[in-house]
């Protein structure tokens, strides 16, 4: 079987329904925060040992938050979902939500989590990102009969 991989045009040329309600980005904003918060707590507690790691942690956490890239990955809008390009955010594609057949959010080993849908055209569109969470409950809001079990 031959891969069909589906053109992204530039984003003045496609053409969206509705109007936008959730952003997913590909950097995971809570996670940093949570990470910063845990560093600020553990640098507090007077252990010699807590300050060490808390140190350690809250360089791992500046160090995502500067140096990775956050990207567009995809808008949900009122009729279909808009997916970016893996590695050019200014190209992307509209897919109404009859044209949906199933989505899946699945992780995988040290890239973070792969978002996938399912066209009625038997076509796959993925995209990484690591806001696994918000992916997974935007899509479950707008499309909860549509999950696809692994």
């Amino acid at each position: 079987m031959e891969k069909e991989f589906l053109d992204f045009l530039p984003l003045s040329e496609v053409s969206v329904k509705g109007t936008r309600k959730r952003r997913i980005g590909y950097k995971p904003y809570t996670g940093i925060a949570l990470l910063a918060a845990f560093a600020v707590f553990a640098v507090c507690i007077p252990n010699t040992i807590c300050r060490i790691m808390g140190i350690f942690v809250m360089a791992v956490a500046a160090l995502v938050q500067f140096t990775v890239r956050d990207r567009h990955v995809m808008d949900i809008y009122t009729e279909g979902v808009l997916f970016y390009e893996h590695r050019d955010d200014s190209r992307a594609a509209f897919f109404p939500y009859t044209s949906i057949e199933g989505w899946s959010v699945r992780r995988n080993k040290g890239s973070g989590q792969t978002v996938l849908l399912l066209l009625d055209d038997q076509r796959f569109v993925m995209t990484d990102t690591f806001s696994l969470v918000k992916a997974e409950n935007v899509l479950f809001s707008v499309m909860p009969g549509k999950e696809i079990r692994a």
